[in-house]
């Protein structure tokens, strides 16, 4: 087995996906503070930016973009810049989308052009152990066009999630949630290749 691998074998990595999401108009979310994860958002069709608490500039996450938020550090989610007067909490906007756990998470204003499509969710990590490699992670990992440089195969495997994330079908969550383990283990294989 080779390093990466036996080392997210020890962590025991497992992958949990929240909600595929429809934002429109003008909106921001804010992501509390977690413990033992690192959250990410694939941004499978439109755009919009994010800003993790710790980091000074806004991210822009573009379609196609893959942020993990590594050591599962507050954020918000934000349609631009200027959303951050619109910004609610993560509850706030669970209770006024009316989501109930499956489908697609729809908030904002209805009948704008923009709209921006993101997968959400967070691998969890043993509570009882750390490993060096996570713990001296960067705040986040942006991966620009994060389909076409993990390969076609990666595109192909985003594009089921997407699907599976936003129907009810059987057996859906199951196939996005182990989907979802591949992305986290590819993403950090291309940030170790860069540095």
């Amino acid at each position: 087995m080779d390093l990466l691998s036996d080392i997210l074998s020890h962590l025991k990595l497992q992958g949990t996906l929240y909600f595929r999401t429809s934002f429109n108009g003008d909106w921001g979310v804010r992501v509390p503070d977690y413990a033992h994860v690192a959250r990410f958002h694939f941004a499978y069709r439109g755009r919009c930016v994010v800003r993790v608490e710790g980091v000074d500039d806004l991210i822009a996450l573009n379609q196609g973009d893959l942020i993990i938020i590594t050591q599962g550090a507050a954020h918000s989610l934000l349609s631009d810049q200027s959303a951050e007067q619109e910004i609610a909490s993560l509850d706030t906007v669970l209770e006024q989308s009316g989501y109930t756990g499956s489908g697609t998470l729809i908030y904002g204003s209805h009948g704008e052009d923009h709209e921006t499509q993101l997968i959400c969710g967070h691998f969890s990590f043993d509570e009882q152990i750390n490993h060096p490699l996570i713990d001296q992670l960067p705040p986040y990992i942006l991966i620009e066009n994060y389909g076409e440089q993990a390969g076609a195969w990666m595109e192909q495997t985003l594009k089921v999630i997407g699907a599976e994330a936003g129907r009810e079908g059987i057996g859906g969550s199951l196939i996005s949630l182990k989907l979802s383990e591949i992305i986290f283990v590819q993403a950090l294989r291309t940030y170790l290749s860069r540095e």
